[in-house]
């Protein structure tokens, strides 16, 4: 993961889960998923399967960017 938050610059919090909490409150059990949560706990986007530059830019980026 520090590789990928590197490789692509992100700035953001990152949330890993080595104990799989997020399987257990998300009740999704795919590799790799991603969650885009806001600061007030609500999940704003949901992925399954692989993000790549072009879908961070176009859907994370403006959501990080609210204030």
């Amino acid at each position: 993961m520090t590789a990928f938050v590197k490789q692509y610059g992100i700035t953001f919090p990152i949330w890993l889960d080595p104990l799989g909490k997020a399987v257990e409150v998300f009740n999704n059990y795919n590799l790799p998923s991603s969650y885009v949560i806001d600061r007030s706990a609500a999940v704003r986007l949901a992925w399954v399967g692989k993000i790549s530059r072009e879908m961070l830019e176009k859907y994370v980026t403006p959501l990080v960017e609210e204030q």
